[in-house]
């Protein structure tokens, strides 16, 4: 199985795999390491982003419906609100997108952990990135 194939997002993933790799290993000790490294907290807060990409969604949808009657109605102040509103929520919903389809076969350095240097968005990250920008460059 591909590793894009995968299930993910839950710890209890990570829990099973390692009891199949040894049943010797204890499930709430790996349930507390995990819990204790925010392991577990990503993991939920990667489902409340997704959650969260498809409010904003259906925001922008809903904007783009109230910027083409604001238009019609010839009310350029309101129209042009609700587009900057729809322009902006739409970056950030596509930089967001493009960090959720970053590469799974993603690595940390081993031995000593620098925090600093595990991971910053390039310096030049665009305001609408494609969702394949952090694939085709390896991040």
């Amino acid at each position: 199985m591909k590793i894009d194939q995968m299930k993910q997002n839950h710890p209890e993933l990570i829990v099973n795999q390692l009891k199949g790799i040894s049943p010797n290993i204890c499930g709430d000790t790996v349930r507390d390491i995990l819990k204790n490294t925010g392991v577990s907290k990503w993991l939920k807060n990667r489902r409340y982003i997704i959650q969260l990409k498809e409010i904003w969604k259906k925001e922008i949808y809903k904007l783009q419906v109230y910027a083409q009657h604001y238009k019609d109605n010839n009310d350029m102040k309101m129209y042009h609100r609700t587009n900057e509103r729809m322009k902006a929520l739409s970056d950030c919903r596509q930089q967001l997108r493009t960090i959720c389809h970053s590469n799974r076969e993603t690595s940390f350095p081993t031995g000593t952990i620098s925090f600093h240097d595990t991971g910053n968005l390039p310096d030049n990250f665009p305001t609408r990135p494609s969702t394949q920008y952090l694939k085709r460059r390896g991040l």
